[in-house]
């Protein structure tokens, strides 16, 4: 069973960062996100291979990376027609830093020590 201290930390970023993207109807990136949290939550009651858990750390950081389309280019923001402007998403304040946090996570997960802390 991977019980690694690194993938539990990874699950509960995502958590976080699933809970908020939940005030985002129109986002992606909710069911991307909810899909990578449901596959660690899945390794992490497995005798899953460490490389499974490696492959999970780096597709959770293909989100984050690229240019145009990426996660980086998130914007937690609704044009309101009322005041003709774009507004800040309520829920999704903090989004940044739950981001931030879950790319962190994922990279200690894929650089973590050996095969056996896995």
């Amino acid at each position: 069973m991977v019980q690694s201290a690194a993938l539990d930390e990874l699950i509960r970023s995502l958590e976080a960062l699933v809970a908020a993207l939940r005030c985002d109807p129109e986002t992606a990136w909710f069911e991307i996100f909810d899909a990578r949290l449901a596959e660690a939550r899945s390794l992490a009651g497995s005798a899953a291979p460490t490389i499974d858990v490696r492959q999970l750390a780096r597709d959770v950081l293909d989100s984050f990376r690229g240019g145009m389309g990426s996660f980086n280019d998130y914007a937690p923001v609704r044009y309101e027609e009322a005041s003709r402007a774009w507004q800040a998403i309520p829920g999704l304040e903090h989004e940044r830093e739950l981001a931030d946090d879950v790319h962190d996570k994922a990279v200690t997960l894929l650089t973590s020590g050996s095969d056996a802390s896995l």
